[in-house]
């Protein structure tokens, strides 16, 4: 038998699957995701994240009180939620993974005369960013800098505000410290 004229088809190797079947396959992997109880997107071929957003970080300080503070400016040019999502967590509020990240950062910063493995990043406190497609991002700040917030968690105050601009897609954060 003749198999030349083919795309891709090579003896015992199965022809290429038409539209049908690709249709079958994918509602059945869907399906299996929707009634397993445990969502494994890390290893989901259909799902992927598009990078890291772009930031930048800005030191501020308040003219009349005098605090210091971040002015933070993430870009978002590609995002599918409505709004970015922030949320400030201690070093044993991250998840295993991410205090493994957060370990492996902090020791880049040792020196040969450090005998103590570098930084501690338990003294941190982290500004996480999510917003779907993009990446978790999380910018650390020292815990002896107590942030300036409200008692409740969705108040904004004049040291401690945040804003999404949905035209220019930038989520803008601005944390001043007591």
């Amino acid at each position: 038998m003749d198999y030349s004229d083919r795309v891709n088809a090579k003896k015992g190797g199965g022809g290429v699957a038409d539209t049908q079947e690709t249709n079958v396959h994918t509602k059945r992997r869907l399906k299996e995701l929707l009634t397993s109880e445990v969502l494994d997107l890390e290893n989901d071929p259909t799902w992927n994240k598009i990078g890291r957003p772009s930031y930048k970080i800005t030191k501020v300080r308040d003219p009349t009180s005098l605090q210091m503070g971040v002015l933070i400016n993430v870009k978002y040019p590609s995002i599918t939620t409505k709004e970015p999502l922030f949320l400030i967590m201690s070093y044993y509020e991250l998840s295993a993974s991410n205090q493994t990240q957060s370990a492996e950062y902090f020791q880049s910063f040792k020196n040969e005369e450090d005998e103590d493995g570098g930084l501690d990043p338990k003294q941190w406190q982290y500004v996480v960013f999510s917003a779907q497609p993009y990446e978790n991002i999380a910018i650390a700040i020292p815990v002896d800098k107590e942030i300036d917030r409200p008692a409740e968690s969705d108040e904004m105050t004049k040291s401690y505000w945040w804003f999404w601009d949905e035209d220019t897609k930038e989520f803008f954060l601005q944390l001043l410290f007591k």
